[in-house]
């Protein structure tokens, strides 16, 4: 390395040179320039500017001297600040949800995704209502396309932020929080269908009933455990077991009550079985050496009830194992032996 040079406009403090792994007169590598660039922008946002404008870094290799000169070059951004509206969510555990902080962006699908995962995070924790708005603030204010401020404190405003030059701005993203009612979740049911019992499917749904081991960590969920998220995927569940039963048009949604005394939540499954799916005729082909009657003799009886892919699944295993067997006895049969020639006497 014969230098390096890192010229962030707005950025009056010197990046320290002994937090970098390139170092003049030290060995170059494509890993040490990547973890340099992240270096500088973890540099950069401890200072809030969570969104820097930083260029690709210029790679100089000088053929007379055999060294390598870099130039890291961009702007601070904008400053940014991000406002949970909720003590219940710390530092750490905002850099671990929030996009926008974690990896120092400002696109609105970043700002949107932070929504969601704080939606969920108070959803998992017992505030199942929980409902999250983004808005957005900017000092100096900023317009649109046709010279229009954009107003403060508002959700339209951080689908704006992507595309703008925000540097020397103040930028703050506001979380805010409505947490509604602290519930325990009480019961998980299923309606609709006498084919699937809770007690069939609640080994496979994450949506988990409180339970009295919820205070040991690790062991249960003291006010239960579920999202939308999470019931989504549970409902896909329940449709795909239906599904796996013949009902390939079922369909299920999610009904989420309160029970009277106002502090338990009563999850439902609503089944709309639909019509079955029947088997009408089963045919074997491309079978040439194992006859379709001794085949279908070692299935079981398929044709007339409701269309599985699991039976399919094991009614295919079985032909092979059937095949495989014949083929091996074939194989052991010992082969015809032809016949000697007839003796010819010579008179």
């Amino acid at each position: 390395m014969s230098n390096f040079v890192i010229n962030i406009q707005g950025y009056n403090k010197p990046i320290p040179e002994d937090s970098l792994k390139l170092k003049k007169g030290g060995n170059y590598s494509r890993e040490r320039l990547l973890a340099d660039v992240a270096k500088v922008r973890d540099i950069l946002k401890k200072d809030n500017y969570l969104a820097p404008e930083l260029d690709e870094p210029r790679v100089t290799y000088d053929t007379d001297t055999n060294t390598i000169a870099v130039e890291l070059s961009g702007k601070v951004g904008a400053t940014v600040k991000i406002v949970v509206e909720s003590d219940k969510v710390g530092g750490d555990t905002q850099t671990t949800l929030l996009p926008v902080k974690r990896e120092g962006t400002l696109d609105y699908s970043a700002i949107v995704e932070g929504e969601r995962r704080l939606e969920n995070y108070f959803q998992e924790h017992g505030y199942f209502f929980a409902d999250v708005t983004p808005v957005c603030s900017v000092k100096p204010p900023i317009s649109d396309t046709e010279n229009t401020p954009i107003p403060n404190e508002s959700e339209f405003l951080c689908s704006y932020l992507g595309g703008e030059d925000l540097s020397g701005r103040e930028v703050e993203v506001k979380y805010k929080v409505n947490l509604d009612r602290h519930l325990r979740l009480s019961e998980i049911r299923i309606r609709g269908t006498n084919k699937l019992t809770i007690e069939d499917v609640r080994t496979v749904l994450r949506s988990q009933e409180a339970n009295i081991l919820g205070i040991i960590p690790l062991f249960g969920y003291g006010r239960g455990y579920t999202s939308a998220s999470i019931l989504a995927d549970d409902a896909a569940t329940i449709k795909s077991l239906m599904s796996e039963l013949g009902y390939r048009a079922a369909e299920v949604h999610v009904v989420q009550g309160v029970s009277p005394n106002g502090e338990d939540l009563i999850i439902t499954f609503e089944v709309e079985e639909g019509i079955p799916t029947m088997v009408a005729e089963l045919s074997i082909t491309g079978n040439k050496a194992v006859p379709t009657d001794e085949i279908l003799a070692q299935l079981p009886g398929l044709t007339g009830l409701n269309y599985s892919r699991a039976r399919m699944r094991n009614a295919a295993r079985k032909i092979s194992e059937e095949a495989r067997n014949f083929l091996m006895e074939e194989r052991k049969r010992p082969a015809p032996q032809d016949s000697p020639a007839p003796a010819v006497l010579e008179p």
